[in-house]
């Protein structure tokens, strides 16, 4: 009597479904993309046809339910942080523009104006308060505030290292980066 044997994925078909996953998170969806970035040597028409082709497979359905599952937070949550909540911190400082800090006139935004992920980027808050009379004696002072936002180089390395993209080359990462921007600037 033959054993079923248990289908997992190959390194490429889940390298294919986390930069799904990733381009998902981003608004946009283009499965050749995904498909080309994760290696498989197939292009145009051909990487269309073999990426819906690969998303027909059971583990791969599978995988890509649980991930996503995973990252809108079904999972009972432990004590301990999920590789969800850690990829959502991340993203939040990875992603923080210094411009939705200020208004459209250039004075910075008050701490309460701030969104709560604005608020989880920030690595620091500088409020100074200037003191001064003018030449008629009158006193007053001025209230300056400057927003300094978490690195994001480092957030986007950790990322990278989670997701497993240090494994590609600088030229699959730069394609996935042009991809994920224009995802990103199309959202806006």
């Amino acid at each position: 009597m033959k054993k079923a044997k248990k289908k997992t994925l190959t390194p490429f078909q889940k390298k294919f479904c986390d930069i799904l996953i990733l381009m998902e998170r981003c608004g946009s969806v283009e499965k050749r993309r995904a498909y080309e970035l994760a290696g498989y040597k197939a292009r145009g028409k051909t990487a269309e046809v073999e990426a819906s082709r690969t998303l027909r497979k059971p583990q791969v359905k599978k995988y890509l339910a649980d991930a996503r599952a995973l990252y809108r937070g079904e999972e009972k949550k432990t004590q301990e942080k999920t590789k969800a909540d850690i990829v959502r911190e991340l993203e939040i400082m990875a992603f923080a523009r210094p411009a939705d800090y200020y208004h459209n006139d250039g004075t910075p935004k008050k701490i309460k104006e701030l969104t709560k992920s604005q608020k989880a980027a920030l690595r620091a808050i500088t409020v100074v308060e200037h003191h001064y009379t003018n030449k008629k004696g009158k006193k007053g002072k001025t209230v300056k505030t400057e927003y300094t936002i978490q690195p994001k180089q480092r957030a986007l390395n950790s990322l990278a290292k989670i997701q497993g993209f240090l494994n590609m080359d600088a030229r699959e990462i730069a394609s996935l980066a042009l991809a994920m921007h224009e995802a990103m600037r199309d959202k806006e």
